[in-house]
């Protein structure tokens, strides 16, 4: 993991990150190995302590280099975000509670940071079928996350009227977009898009629902 930042796409980096990544990985493991080189050479030692040394240099040098990315790693907000899992929830009428008048899709994010973040949604789409939601998304919807909590959202309700939910197979999608980071400093961004299948039992009533990626077949069993 200690390597990912380093093998990003040129895009994704600075002219800093760049170099100092080249610095970090591929100067540095070599710097203490070169000097201890040196030294034995000037102290006209055996070749035989001067390889085993320059080996035992660096060695020491990329063991406290992965310890150091491992320690800054840990201190960023950067890829502490993880999808969990979609849910599901749906509105009641309000004269006949057994019938659903509209659904929400949701999601669930966990937060994998040994710090509070802040997250807020800049962008949220739900589908149902062919059917998505014609309330306008609120606006700064912002929240903070405890050390290793989770972070939940339902959409706007999708309208149910004239669908049949009896023994229905159903599908549908979610995509949404995260701000996050420390808070009042929210510099990274988390992108998601899911299918979501959903099975629905002879009463109408949900039985099962399971959320996929786009590049993901969904099933086509309970079992």
């Amino acid at each position: 993991m200690a390597w990912t930042g380093f093998w990003k796409s040129a895009r994704e980096q600075s002219l800093w990150e760049l170099v100092a990544g080249i610095v970090r990985w591929w100067i540095w493991p070599f710097v203490g190995p070169g000097v201890w080189v040196v030294i034995a050479l000037i102290e006209k030692l055996p070749l035989a302590y001067i390889y085993l040394g320059a080996l035992a240099a660096f060695a020491f040098v990329t063991s406290g280099l992965l310890r150091f990315s491992e320690w800054q790693s840990q201190r960023s907000p950067e890829n502490k975000i993880t999808f969990l899992k979609a849910e599901v929830s749906f509105v009641p009428d309000r004269k006949d509670p057994k019938i659903m008048r509209a659904i929400k899709l949701g999601f669930i994010v966990v937060s994998k940071a040994l710090f509070p973040i802040e997250i807020e949604v800049v962008e949220l789409r739900t589908q149902f079928m062919d059917r998505v939601s014609n309330v306008p998304m609120p606006k700064n919807v912002i929240r903070t996350v405890s050390m290793g909590g989770i972070y939940f959202v339902h959409d706007r309700s999708i309208d149910l009227t004239g669908i049949n939910l009896n023994n229905l197979v159903a599908h549908g999608s979610i995509e949404f977009s995260l701000r996050y980071g420390v808070p009042k400093k929210r510099n990274y961004e988390y992108k998601c898009k899911k299918r979501i299948e959903l099975f629905f039992s002879e009463e109408g009533n949900l039985k099962a629902y399971n959320a996929f990626d786009y590049t993901e077949e969904p099933s086509i069993s309970l079992g």
